[in-house]
């Protein structure tokens, strides 16, 4: 991003104006474009809704982790909704959403910041609130933290299966695999195995999620000080339906990665101009 993006040396005055709009956009009438933006934010944010609410109404191939039961803990408190969700909705909310993504993106440097870091934590929180969506991943980072912290076995050379009596293993996907995680990961992970299958599920939850928006505030805040458009970045990172539906709606650790790659980025983006010339040199 730093080596195809070359920084502006020009001093970027205090509260100025977002000045990476295009020409085209320019053309667009203020007024419009805050409507289209305003329509793309509630598309995103109905289309969250109505996945995540979906499928904790009931139990479905949107939540894989049914196999194990279909306890409250897992549906989440959006299953006081009502909703539900079939394969004809959930193609036609995630087309929602992209649609909504791409109107946002046209127009986000018209939008207020207040606007697009609302929808972003709204659509953050309603996934908190869901089932964990599309995948069973998570169960499998509780498995192999209870397989060390409570059953005495190593997850790197043991398989789930050889703890079958524990809480967590009708949930997961892959009992017969070794850990591919790294080892941090997998230490910090042990902290969850005290809290049981609910607790563990809800603090990964948690963790995922703020990890999450974290690392947009970082990716926003590199955008800023490189002089593009915050809001904009906040928008194209935060309300994308890939990051939203699969990583956050999946509990998925694939953002405590984009964290630390949001973090360098935020890093080196602060830099003086001669350090980030020296860097592109260095890595060259």
């Amino acid at each position: 991003m730093q080596a195809a993006t070359p920084a502006s040396t020009a001093p970027i005055a205090a509260g100025a104006p977002d000045q990476s709009g295009s020409h085209a956009r320019e053309r667009v009438p203020v007024w419009l474009a805050r409507v289209l933006g305003a329509a793309g934010l509630i598309a995103v944010i109905v289309g969250v809704l109505g996945i995540s609410g979906g499928a904790a109404g009931a139990a479905s191939a949107y939540v894989p982790a049914r196999a194990g039961g279909w306890p409250s803990w897992l549906a989440g408190p959006l299953s006081g909704l009502g909703l539900s969700i079939s394969s004809s909705s959930f193609q036609t909310l995630t087309l929602v959403m992209c649609a909504g993504y791409a109107l946002v993106l046209v127009a986000a440097t018209r939008l207020p910041a207040r606007a697009i870091w609302a929808a972003i934590i709204l659509a953050h929180l309603i996934l908190f609130l869901g089932p964990p969506l599309l995948s069973q991943d998570v169960f499998g980072y509780l498995a192999f933290a209870r397989m060390g912290a409570l059953h005495g076995l190593d997850p790197y050379t043991q398989i789930p299966s050889e703890a079958a009596s524990d809480a967590v293993y009708p949930f997961i996907g892959w009992p017969f695999l070794h850990s591919p995680y790294g080892p941090l990961f997998t230490i910090a992970s042990y902290a969850t195995a005290p809290l049981g299958a609910a607790g563990g599920l809800w603090a990964l939850k948690a963790t995922m999620t703020l990890a999450s928006l974290a690392a947009i505030a970082l990716i926003a805040r590199a955008a800023r000080l490189i002089g593009h458009s915050s809001r904009w970045a906040a928008a194209f990172v935060g309300l994308n339906p890939v990051l939203l539906v699969l990583a956050v709606g999946g509990a998925h650790n694939d953002t405590l990665v984009m964290l630390a790659m949001a973090g360098a980025l935020a890093l080196t983006a602060g830099a003086s101009p001669r350090a980030r010339r020296r860097s592109r040199r260095g890595s060259a």
